[in-house]
């Protein structure tokens, strides 16, 4: 859980954020942004987290059937994460009113790392179907507080950049290297390992 652990500490130590001024160019306003390390920190804690994700979107189905899962009950176990997102993006708004996104995100991946621990621990079908609640707090919250966080950073003018930015990074980039990742460990260790490689 090394990996997640940390991003989730630097997520929270992240300094309270100021609004990047837009001055000069388009590309002046955005180097500036780029040269501001608590983004660039920022980007290289949403990466580690949601690279843990493709244990999910890209693996589950096939680690579920591999401890011996039904198809049905994985159709079951997916409707339960996506239902779960629904009264956290309810409960977001409130939560960002009296918190900060940084707290939001490392209250989130936080749950990341039980999430994938107790999958890692236990391998059980029924477990895994349960677990899927726990989509909402880890995946929804976590995205919700961090695209706040980019429009906290980027001017009203580039805030569609910093959305594009942040989306390149923790979407693409994470997600080819999850899945790179995720499915050697799938392939040599089966799903015990697939998630404890997630939770690290």
């Amino acid at each position: 859980m090394v990996f997640s652990i940390l991003a989730a500490i630097w997520v929270v130590r992240l300094p309270q954020t100021r609004t990047v001024r837009s001055t000069g160019s388009f590309w002046q306003t955005l180097q500036g942004a780029l040269a501001n390390r608590r983004f660039l920190f920022f980007l290289l804690a949403g990466f580690l987290v949601q690279e843990t994700l493709s244990a999910y979107d890209g693996f589950f189905s096939l680690a579920f059937h591999d401890i011996g899962g039904a198809f049905p009950d994985t159709g079951w176990a997916l409707a339960l994460g996506s239902l779960s997102n629904v009264p956290a993006m309810l409960w977001a708004g409130r939560l960002l009113r009296n918190h900060s996104p940084n707290k939001i995100m490392l209250l989130s991946a936080g749950t990341y790392v039980l999430r994938w621990t107790l999958m890692a621990a236990f391998p059980i079908p029924w477990v895994y179907v349960v677990i899927q609640l726990l989509h909402g707090l880890s995946f929804g919250l976590f995205w919700i507080s961090s695209v706040t966080y980019v429009a906290q950073h980027f001017p009203a003018p580039l805030r569609a950049t910093g959305q594009s930015l942040y989306s390149m990074v923790s979407i693409g980039m994470a997600t080819i290297s999850g899945n790179l990742i995720c499915g050697m460990a799938l392939e040599r260790g089966g799903p015990v390992l697939l998630y404890s490689v997630a939770a690290a």
